[in-house]
């Protein structure tokens, strides 16, 4: 233990006399508590400012003193001394200093607490203990974004993204593929989390596995977490699709041309250069957030799927005897995840068997376990009524909130995992 904790009284100072001298500045005490300043003498002064800029009453030398003389005896002098020194314009940086020794502060707080429940042996197992660890540390990831903005910054911002949209020449944009889809929603979006449903079979898995090529050989960097397949499996699937091989030759060689195995072999090749990530043993929502914290940090974060939510557990929510409510934590923590880390993020879902046994399309009271998958998704897509001999299958987006709904047909081959659009 350190005998005392980090902290700069000068600093402490400068932002005081800042609220007391500049009018504007005060605008930005909210920012703070009287927990960001070390000293009791400011933790006083800091709550004698914000209880007279509450009452809108003048803030100034004579006014904060006036409050403060009933628990400090000299209180003029302390703080003519503080605000004697200040730099007019300087409080952006005194601020950013006084956040940064309380963060310190509050990081070496948790860590001491961290031990003692090592020490204590309070984790259930290694994954909740490594899980308490990262989100302590991950300082980085989770303190950016964090900012406020006014109206005039918004527009000029939504200014700024128009305009480099219409300069675009669509390599940025996270397209799935599929051109009447695309049109319609615009592709996959940063920050958004796309829920795509169906049931047992129907090819939710092919679909967003197929959407990651797509954006893989466009140089996105896509990562996929599944527990249904292994990872060699859904390789497989990957590069049948790219070469156009039944799946279920490659099961069994020996029925493969020696073409299909030559094309086979480039596709591979082809494959193994794709920025494509799978991950096959994660199931709680805390490895998978780990995960990606480590592919954001190294740059290589632009796509997550995750296949799928009916697998998925969590830590924190493990102790309900409720899965509806866990998966209404597990669908927040993974919308939570998609703004944090301003990628898309797909997850698939099961519906529940009502639209088979009532011979009807799928609705959004359909999706399996709670109705937050349908609250907290952006975009919501059924996949239904397939017909084995035209091949066609309908899409519909049956949630889209900044767009339109409607159905989509598109042909699906199931051999070689594969969606096309249908040519008029």
């Amino acid at each position: 233990m350190l005998a005392q904790l980090p902290n700069n009284k000068d600093i402490e100072d400068a932002v005081l006399a800042g609220f007391i001298i500049e009018n504007e500045a005060r605008g930005r005490i909210n920012e703070l508590t009287e927990d960001y300043f070390y000293t009791n003498i400011n933790k006083h002064i800091y709550t004698a400012i914000t209880e007279l800029i509450e009452k809108e009453k003048t803030v100034d030398l004579i006014t904060v003193s006036d409050i403060l003389k009933t628990n400090i005896n000299n209180a003029i002098e302390i703080i003519s001394q503080i605000c004697e020194f200040y730099h007019i314009g300087k409080l952006d940086t005194y601020l950013d200093k006084l956040k940064e020794y309380n963060d310190r502060r509050k990081n070496i707080k948790a860590a001491n607490e961290l031990i003692e429940r090592m020490i204590e042996e309070q984790f259930d197992s290694r994954l909740e203990m490594k899980n308490e660890v990262t989100a302590m540390f991950d300082i980085d990831v989770n303190l950016k974004n964090k900012e406020s903005y006014d109206s005039q910054t918004i527009s000029n911002n939504i200014l700024e993204k128009l305009d480099q949209d219409l300069n675009d020449d669509g390599t940025n944009n996270l397209y799935y593929g599929l051109r009447e889809l695309d049109n319609i929603t615009a592709g996959l979006h940063n920050g958004e989390m796309t829920v795509i449903a169906a049931g047992t079979g129907q090819g939710k898995t092919t679909f967003a596995l197929q959407a990651v090529l797509n954006l893989a050989i466009k140089k996105k960097h896509c990562v996929l977490f599944s527990q249904e397949m292994d990872k060699e499996a859904i390789g497989r699937r990957m590069i049948s699709n790219m070469a156009g091989i039944d799946g279920n030759k490659l099961r069994q060689p020996k029925f493969l041309s020696e073409s299909e195995k030559d094309k086979f072999a480039r596709q591979s090749m082809l494959f193994s250069k794709l920025p494509i990530h799978i991950h096959d043993r994660c199931s709680y929502i805390e490895e998978i957030t780990e995960y990606c914290h480590k592919l954001k940090n190294k740059g290589k974060l632009d796509v997550i799927v995750v296949d799928y939510l009916g697998l998925c557990k969590s830590l924190k929510g493990k102790s309900s005897s409720n899965r509806e409510r866990e998966i209404s934590y597990l669908t927040w923590g993974f919308k939570k995840m998609a703004r944090e880390f301003n990628v898309p993020l797909v997850l698939l879902a099961q519906l529940n068997r009502s639209p088979m046994n009532e011979q009807r399309p799928p609705r959004l009271a359909d999706l399996r376990d709670s109705g937050s998958i349908e609250q907290d998704s952006d975009v919501v897509m059924f996949l239904d009524e397939y017909d084995d001999e035209t091949k066609e299958i309908v899409l519909m987006i049956a949630k889209q909130r900044n767009g339109t709904t409607g159905d989509i047909k598109l042909k699906y081959y199931r051999n070689t995992f594969s969606f096309y659009d249908i040519r008029a």
